[in-house]
């Protein structure tokens, strides 16, 4: 019988996580990450992965992610102002590095689907790289900030993968990050139902206090964790943000804000810094 594979955030040992189904999902006994077992395919993503996009064909939705972009621009320039030299890690096509470059960042992207990889360079005139986190050979202390936001529950090696990031980083270098909250109430009411467990491609499914012990075990300081609701993204004024954030925790049998809450809605959002 094979050995129970170790939590790939922290170390410790793994139990059979049930309550999501029958795949073979496991959870960490001291810090409940999430991680999906057995091998996958690197071809999961390629082209097709764009093509086939959740949130519908990622390049026909450029002014969607161009609108997400900027609410995470908002957030980066409140720890990391412009200008500043920013990394990007699953740059997509580019549409946050070109918004940044609006604000008077100077953006560098990896990503290592070639097709998205080539618009950002070809289209937007980005310096924009085709490959993964380990083939970037990013030279040490070279960038001020690094976003990766919906990446980190993609990756085999989560905490490996965020120590390169963070050496990547200048002294008191700003990291954000952001995932599906598998500590959210949507996610504990629907268990294997809920969309964002999108497995075979997400890997590893964070909650607050897993997405704390990644960020520490790889060298940072913790600033906040919170979470929001997809309408966050959605809402297009206060009001609406409202009432499409209280829909939204009714449909998942919890009574909570619009707004950020510390675990409670479906996206899960993290700063830290390295050492100064």
């Amino acid at each position: 019988m094979a050995e129970a594979p170790p939590c790939a955030v922290c170390g410790a040992a793994t139990r059979p996580e049930e309550r999501l189904g029958p795949a073979p999902l496991r959870r960490c006994v001291a810090c409940d990450f999430v991680q999906l077992t057995g091998d996958v395919d690197p071809a999961l993503y390629r082209d097709a992965y764009f093509a086939a996009y959740a949130g519908g064909d990622y390049l026909e939705h450029e002014a969607r992610r161009r609108r997400e972009s900027r609410l995470r621009l908002e957030l980066l320039a409140r720890v990391c102002p412009p200008p500043a030299a920013l990394l990007e890690i699953g740059a997509a096509a580019g549409f946050l590095l070109d918004e940044a470059r609006t604000l008077g960042y100077r953006g560098t992207g990896i990503e290592p689907n070639a097709a998205m990889a080539a618009h950002g360079r070809d289209v937007l005139g980005l310096d924009l790289r085709t490959g993964t986190l380990e083939e970037a050979a990013l030279p040490p202390g070279s960038f001020d900030a690094a976003c990766a936001f919906h990446v980190v529950e993609h990756l085999a090696a989560p905490t490996e993968a965020v120590r390169a990031i963070a050496a990547a980083l200048r002294p008191g270098g700003a990291l954000l990050v952001e995932v599906p909250n598998l500590a959210s109430a949507a996610a504990r009411r629907r268990g294997a139902a809920w969309p964002p467990l999108d497995l075979p491609y997400h890997l590893g499914h964070h909650g607050p206090r897993s997405m704390r012990a990644l960020l520490e075990r790889a060298g940072l300081t913790v600033l906040r964790i919170d979470t929001v609701p997809f309408a966050f993204y959605g809402a297009r004024s206060r009001p609406e943000l409202l009432a499409r954030g209280l829909a939204e925790a009714a449909r998942a049998g919890a009574l909570l804000p619009a707004g950020p809450h510390a675990d409670g809605h479906q996206l899960l959002r993290a700063v830290a810094r390295t050492p100064a």
